[in-house]
Formats: structure tokens, sequence, C-alpha cells
């Protein structure tokens, strides 16, 4: 898929109240918002469609995992990050995802959130940034919060953004 052609894109604000659910994902016999909303704009759209997830707020799971992991990582970023001079708040972090997300729906930058296997923790940031789509050009760029350095998060993620703008993005 190229980012830069084709495919419409359409961005969705969604709440929910998931008491009904299976959680977001997709998942075999299980009802799940990704799949009821999928089977609904199939239906309405009458065509396939596929679903990118930007973020999620879960009560602001987001904002307060990104709290939690530039803070404690505030030693080494200083050094690196220009944003990470100071102690991050909620109400930053918010604001923060809130730009992040307005940047990837315009394709300027597209940053990701990294999580541990069990989507319980916060490991980092990595995405492309200083995108140019006429050539296409990008850079890769990423944090990994200090209690998770050293264990492959980094050279994992680098290797897989490298691999998919290669095939798919430029």
């Amino acid at each position: 898929m190229r980012f830069n052609g084709g495919m419409p894109r359409i961005r969705l604000d969604l709440a929910y109240d998931g008491t009904f659910f299976s959680g977001w994902a997709a998942q075999p016999g299980l009802r799940t918002v990704e799949g009821v909303l999928t089977s609904a704009l199939a239906t309405v759209l009458r065509e396939p469609v596929r679903l990118t997830v930007a973020g999620r707020t879960d009560a602001g799971v987001h904002a307060a995992a990104q709290v939690a992991a530039v803070n404690a990582s505030l030693p080494e970023l200083r050094a690196w990050m220009t944003w990470a001079q100071a102690p991050m708040t909620l109400e930053a972090s918010r604001d923060n995802l809130t730009r992040a997300a307005e940047r990837f729906d315009s394709r300027e930058n597209l940053r990701y959130h990294v999580w541990n296997a069990a989507g319980t923790e916060l490991v980092g940031s990595s995405g492309y940034h200083a995108l140019d789509w006429r050539v296409p050009r990008g850079e890769i760029g990423y944090w990994i919060a200090t209690p998770h350095t050293g264990q492959g998060y980094a050279q994992e993620i680098t290797e897989h953004l490298t691999e998919y703008g290669l095939q798919h993005l430029g």
C-alpha cells in the first residue's frame, strides 16, 4: 500500500463502551470492536476495508504510559531529545499524543509506540520522521525507555521499519 496515493483515507475519532466486546483487536470467534467496525464499514461502503489504528485512549493509557516511560528515562533522554528537558506531565503527554496523531494523519510523521509483548508497558517510541513523499525519503527515529534498553527493541523496530519502508512506502 502506498500512503501517498491510491486508497482513500478517512479518519474516525471513535469512543465506545467496551463492556460487550472482547477488546479492540479482531480475534476469531470473539466479538471485538475492530471486527464489528470493519464489518459495518464494509457493509456501508460495499467493499472490503482495512483499519489502521493510530492510537487508543483507554482512559488515558497511552498518555500515562508515556509519562512513566519518559520520566523514568529523563537522565538518558536529556542529552539527545530537546523535548525531554523537564519531567513530562499527563497534560503535556496528552497534547503530545494529539499532535502526533495529527501529524500521522497528515503523513508528516508516522510515529508508533513500542509496547512489550503483553501490551501492558510502553517500551519506547519509533517511527518515520522528516518525510518527503515527493522523493520519497524519511528518517527513522526511536527512543527506548531506560529499563528496556539492551534487550533488542531498538534493533527489532528499526529493522522492521526499514523493511516496511522500502517495501511499502517508497
